[in-house]
């Protein structure tokens, strides 16, 4: 699978972790070092796929910006091709719908 963004394997392979298989996140206290003091032997699982909260923190915020953005996209586009289709149309009434605004302390 060739992909742009470098993460996309990554996101897959927990996806796929999440879906099918098991997933193990762990605090961010136990941070990796290379000392001997080091608790990873504790943490490695040969049947899970193991992470830091931070990271998997960081992917999901990632996910959901490019949700997020997809579905921008995607609203603009429906909204241009309505565009096009309503210079076609016979009938004069259409009804809009009205949405809400959210100020942006509310946003991601």
């Amino acid at each position: 699978m060739e992909t742009i963004d470098p993460d996309a394997r990554e996101m897959a392979e927990i996806r796929n972790q999440l879906e099918h298989k098991y997933l193990k996140i762990h605090n961010n206290l136990w941070k990796r070092s290379t000392s001997e003091k080091d608790f990873s032997f504790v943490l490695k699982d040969s049947l899970s796929f193991s992470m830091y909260r931070n990271e998997f923190e960081f992917k999901t915020l990632k996910l959901i910006k490019l949700a997020r953005a997809a579905l921008i996209y995607l609203s603009l586009a429906i909204h241009k091709e309505e565009i096009k289709r309503s210079k076609g149309r016979r009938i004069e009434r259409v009804v809009p719908i009205q949405l809400d605004k959210y100020d942006d302390k509310w946003k991601i």
